[in-house]
């Protein structure tokens, strides 16, 4: 399996001025790597909250349509959060070739770190912190292209350091991470989220696909036979083990909550 599957959580954090009518807090969430039919596919697998909660009780764009070809992660990321096309928004890939210069560019590469350069159209974070005085947006993603994608040019924007798990950002938003990251950082508590036995809510076989015959995990009883092949997933470091498990999604989650407590 080469797709990974996580949560990107952006929390929108509402002025304290604003009016009644208005939200406090908006949260948009978006998993990487799932088609819209999954919902109907898997969907006796839901539970009461979650999925089934959005799908019954929210509303579903059943006929929803991207209008262009290259429905990469950044692409589709950059259209979600700006309502934008492509060539509108300036985003048409992870790295591309400057026909004028014969150079490769890197979307998010630039002399501050990780930042929106190539990005030109301002997002949903970026609108709101421009027209709602007080506000403040926070960005969370598993890595780097990801976050700086759905945050855009403003905000606090943190990703995990593929080196240490550590919750990182780069000086294109923020000199440093806010003390309250960087205690969690020193404490490694991200490691925590890859320490235990990974459990599968249901039975294994409920899981299985052509696209992936065997799940990886951790503590597994005697009886259960490691497969060979390309259907097994390797996982070759604790950033992997983030990325690839429900960890990243936990983290991400864990994260998201501890700015909406400090932010208040």
């Amino acid at each position: 399996m080469t797709t990974k599957f996580f949560l990107y959580a952006i929390a929108a954090l509402g002025a304290l001025q604003s009016a009644a009518a208005q939200p406090r807090l908006i949260v948009q969430i978006v998993v990487g790597s799932m088609r819209g039919e999954d919902l109907d596919r898997y969907a006796e697998n839901f539970g009461e909250g979650g999925f089934r909660r959005l799908t019954e009780g929210g509303t579903v764009y059943a006929d929803s349509r991207y209008d262009y070809l290259q429905t990469t992660t950044p692409v589709s990321l950059a259209t979600l959060t700006t309502g934008a096309m492509p060539s509108t928004h300036g985003v048409i890939g992870s790295r591309w070739v400057d026909y004028t210069t014969n150079r490769t560019v890197e979307l998010t590469a630039g002399r501050k770190g990780p930042g929106a350069y190539h990005l030109i159209a301002p997002t949903l974070a970026e609108t709101l912190l421009r027209h709602a005085p007080g506000s403040r947006a926070v960005t969370i993603a598993p890595e780097a292209v990801s976050a700086v994608v759905t945050a855009g040019h403003g905000g606090e924007v943190f990703w995990l350091d593929s080196a240490r798990c550590d919750w990182v950002t780069s000086p294109y938003y923020a000199a440093e991470v806010p003390e309250w990251i960087a205690r969690s950082n020193r404490e490694r508590y991200n490691l925590s989220y890859i320490s235990g036995e990974w459990r599968t809510l249901l039975e294994r076989g409920r899981y299985l696909n052509t696209r992936n015959y065997d799940i990886a995990l951790s503590g597994k009883s005697k009886k259960d036979k490691d497969q060979s092949g390309s259907g097994r997933l390797k996982l070759r470091s604790d950033f992997e083990r983030m990325l690839y498990t429900p960890a990243g999604n936990t983290a991400v989650l864990g994260l998201a909550k501890q700015a909406i407590a400090q932010y208040r």
